[in-house]
C-alpha cells in the first residue's frame, strides 16, 4: 500500500504595488495560507496587454523590483505561489502605468478601484497624468 500526500496548493498571494516610476515598479506580497512552505513564486508581467515575461522567484522572498520597463507604458502583473502540491491561484492583477521620462512633470496616483469609475472591484489602478491635470 502506498502513501498519498494530501494537501492543497497555496492560496493566492495578496500582491501590492509599493511604487512605480518611468522604468521600474516595486511589489510586496503576503501569502495567506502558510501551512506548507512556498517553494517558488511565478510573477507574470504583461506590457500593453501582451505577455512580456514570466519570472520564477524564490519562495523565501516577499518583495521584488521589476526593472527595465518602458516609460509611458501600461503593465499588468499577477503573482502565484507554488508548494509541493502545485501552483496556487494567481493574485488579483495590478495595473500600473509607468511615468513618462520626458521633460514634463508627471505625477502618479494610486487608488483602490472599489467605486472607481471604469474599474474592477479589488484591482489596484495606477494612473499617470501631467501635474495640474485631472488624472481620473
Amino acid at each position: 500500500m502506498s502513501a498519498t500526500l494530501r494537501g492543497d496548493p497555496p492560496s493566492a498571494p495578496d500582491l501590492k504595488l509599493v511604487s512605480v516610476d518611468y522604468d521600474a515598479m516595486k511589489l510586496d506580497w503576503e501569502t495567506p495560507q502558510i501551512s506548507l512552505p512556498v517553494l517558488q513564486y511565478n510573477l507574470e508581467i504583461k506590457e500593453n496587454g501582451k505577455r512580456k515575461q514570466q519570472l520564477h522567484l524564490p519562495g523565501t522572498i516577499n518583495n521584488y523590483q521589476v526593472m527595465h520597463l518602458k516609460a509611458g507604458s501600461k503593465y499588468e502583473v499577477s503573482l502565484a505561489a507554488y508548494n509541493v502540491f502545485g501552483k496556487g491561484r494567481a493574485s488579483k492583477p495590478i495595473v500600473a502605468f509607468t511615468e513618462s521620462n520626458g521633460k514634463e512633470e508627471w505625477v502618479t496616483k494610486c487608488v483602490e478601484s472599489n467605486g472607481w469609475k471604469n474599474g474592477s472591484p479589488g484591482v489596484l489602478k495606477v494612473m499617470v497624468g501631467r501635474m495640474g491635470h485631472q488624472v481620473c
